[in-house]
């Protein structure tokens, strides 16, 4: 049965749930399979991941309120505090909530309810740079004989695509440069035929002038 793992960072902003779905569903797009299991695993001891409501932030905000009334910060019976007093309380933290979950797929689509969304739980104050392993197995779509190379065509078709658009923007930019280059000249040449008419405009007069002044 195939096998799809790859890694991705969260950077945290300090203490809180940040949600991961998006992640995750990306990753198993990137396997090419339809139908399984995906595990998604939190490699750290004061980070974990949970599953929980996407809607309503204020669920958030109640779990989180939750845990900080449950395990305080500096207690004064933990020995662990090595890195500060938020130290040991984000590993009780994280040993309560768990580090690994396991979620089944189908149609190429995390299977979640309605509400639910993955969220990684920073549990330090400061925030990090969160690494998470996502590993999908499960059966590819019947018309797909040969997932592994396909998983390398579409990479290389999302490599390419990346190219085109820096590409674009890229000529676009150099697109704007050549037009107002091209207005200045315009302007410039404006200029040189209004003084080069001035100038022949002057010498009329001044051969006119003398002609007058010769009769």
């Amino acid at each position: 049965m195939p096998i799809h793992q790859a890694p991705f960072t969260v950077t945290t902003r300090g203490r809180g749930p940040v949600e991961i779905t998006h992640h995750v569903n990306e990753h198993l797009r990137q396997s090419g399979l339809e139908t399984g299991l995906c595990h998604v695993f939190c490699c750290h001891t004061s980070a974990s991941l949970t599953i929980t409501e996407n809607a309503d932030p204020t669920v958030l905000r109640d779990l989180e309120g939750y845990l900080v009334r449950t395990i305080p910060d500096g207690d004064p019976r933990y020995a662990h505090d090595m890195e500060g007093p938020d130290d040991m309380s984000a590993h009780i933290r994280s040993v309560l909530t768990g580090t690994g979950l396991t979620v089944p797929f189908a149609r190429g689509r995390l299977s979640l309810g309605t509400w639910q969304g993955i969220f990684l739980w920073e549990h330090r104050t400061h925030g990090h740079g969160r690494r998470v392993i996502v590993t999908c197995q499960g059966e590819a779509p019947a018309s797909t004989s040969m997932p592994s190379e396909s998983r390398g065509v579409e990479a290389d078709v999302g490599e390419l695509r990346q190219v085109l658009t820096t590409l674009t923007a890229e000529r676009d930019q150099a697109l704007a440069e050549l037009h107002r280059a091209t207005a200045a000249l315009a302007e410039m040449q404006g200029r040189i035929q209004a003084s080069e008419d001035t100038r022949t405009e002057l010498q009329a007069i001044m051969a006119r002038l003398r002609d007058i002044g010769g009769g």
